[in-house]
């Protein structure tokens, strides 16, 4: 992949708990920003994730980074938009992340 590809920017969010004593209340902060290709899922693999009830939306391209392991734990937001990391693929050269992401729930 060219890295040119990469020309939009994204946000990874961490989940965080914060406990005020009383209760616990999960939210979501940025993490770090990064390049990325975007592209919105086929209608093949909207009908596969359909079938899988789940509803798979966008995936996005980013550099690999030792630093940073993703996983559905965190989130990711694009053109303020917040989404659900479903999957993560690393490239056989470790050069990219696929990440495969849906619509919130």
């Amino acid at each position: 992949m060219h890295t040119g590809l990469l020309d939009k920017r994204i946000t990874i969010l961490s989940r965080q708990v914060i406990d005020n004593g009383l209760s616990k209340k999960e939210t979501y902060a940025p993490l770090k920003s990064v390049w990325a290709k975007v592209s919105y899922i086929s209608d093949g693999e909207r009908i596969q994730a359909a079938i899988a009830q789940r509803q798979i939306s966008m995936r996005f391209v980013i550099r690999h980074s030792k630093s940073l392991s993703l996983n559905n734990e965190y989130r990711i937001r694009y053109d303020g938009r917040d989404l659900d990391i479903e999957n993560v693929k690393i490239s056989d050269d470790r050069q990219w992340m696929e990440i495969t992401c849906g619509a919130r729930k």
